[in-house]
Protein backbone atom coordinates (compact mmCIF):
# COMPACT_ATOMS: atom_id res chain seq x y z
CA UNK A 1 0.00 0.00 0.00
CA UNK A 2 1.30 3.45 -0.88
CA UNK A 3 1.46 6.36 1.55
CA UNK A 4 -0.85 8.34 -0.77
CA UNK A 5 -3.44 5.53 -0.49
CA UNK A 6 -3.46 6.18 3.27
CA UNK A 7 -3.79 9.95 2.67
CA UNK A 8 -0.23 10.74 3.73
CA UNK A 9 1.62 13.65 2.12
CA UNK A 10 5.36 13.73 1.48
CA UNK A 11 6.88 16.81 3.12
CA UNK A 12 10.39 16.61 1.67
CA UNK A 13 11.47 19.46 -0.57
CA UNK A 14 11.88 18.01 -4.08
CA UNK A 15 15.50 17.71 -5.15
CA UNK A 16 16.95 18.18 -1.65
CA UNK A 17 19.18 15.28 -0.56
CA UNK A 18 18.92 13.79 2.93
CA UNK A 19 22.08 11.70 2.69
CA UNK A 20 25.48 12.97 1.61
CA UNK A 21 28.33 10.52 0.99
CA UNK A 22 31.60 10.55 2.93
CA UNK A 23 33.52 9.51 -0.18
CA UNK A 24 33.28 9.68 -3.97
CA UNK A 25 32.20 6.06 -4.45
CA UNK A 26 28.56 6.83 -3.57
CA UNK A 27 26.19 9.58 -4.61
CA UNK A 28 23.94 11.89 -2.62
CA UNK A 29 20.46 10.45 -2.17
CA UNK A 30 17.04 10.98 -0.64
CA UNK A 31 16.75 8.15 1.90
CA UNK A 32 14.84 9.88 4.67
CA UNK A 33 11.21 10.74 4.11
CA UNK A 34 8.96 12.98 6.16
CA UNK A 35 5.23 12.21 5.99
CA UNK A 36 2.12 13.78 7.51
CA UNK A 37 -1.50 12.75 7.48
CA UNK A 38 -4.27 14.99 6.14
CA UNK A 39 -5.11 16.32 9.62
CA UNK A 40 -1.54 17.46 10.30
CA UNK A 41 -0.66 18.87 6.85
CA UNK A 42 -2.29 22.30 7.46
CA UNK A 43 -0.09 22.69 10.57
CA UNK A 44 3.17 21.96 8.75
CA UNK A 45 5.57 24.81 8.16
CA UNK A 46 8.88 24.73 6.33
CA UNK A 47 10.79 21.47 5.87
CA UNK A 48 14.54 21.98 6.08
CA UNK A 49 17.73 19.94 6.07
CA UNK A 50 20.31 22.73 6.36
CA UNK A 51 21.40 22.17 9.97
CA UNK A 52 25.13 21.78 10.66
CA UNK A 53 26.57 18.30 10.09
CA UNK A 54 26.07 15.81 12.92
CA UNK A 55 28.84 13.38 11.99
CA UNK A 56 26.39 11.12 10.20
CA UNK A 57 26.04 10.74 6.45
CA UNK A 58 22.33 11.53 6.94
CA UNK A 59 21.29 15.14 7.35
CA UNK A 60 19.17 16.31 10.26
CA UNK A 61 15.69 17.32 9.16
CA UNK A 62 13.63 20.02 10.84
CA UNK A 63 9.92 20.50 10.34
CA UNK A 64 8.21 23.51 11.86
CA UNK A 65 4.73 22.97 13.21
CA UNK A 66 2.13 25.64 13.72
CA UNK A 67 -0.50 24.12 15.94
CA UNK A 68 -3.60 26.29 16.25
CA UNK A 69 -4.74 27.01 19.77
CA UNK A 70 -8.40 26.25 19.96
CA UNK A 71 -10.47 28.16 22.47
CA UNK A 72 -13.48 26.28 23.76
CA UNK A 73 -16.79 27.92 23.04
CA UNK A 74 -18.76 28.47 26.21
CA UNK A 75 -22.44 29.06 25.86
CA UNK A 76 -24.07 31.50 28.23
CA UNK A 77 -26.67 29.67 30.29
CA UNK A 78 -30.27 30.68 29.78
CA UNK A 79 -31.57 30.93 33.36
CA UNK A 80 -35.16 31.72 32.43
Amino acid sequence: MLAADCLYTLLNTPGVFTRLPFNSTTKPAVLDFSLANATLVPCIGPWDSSLPPTGSDHLAITIKLSIPILKPTVETPNWK
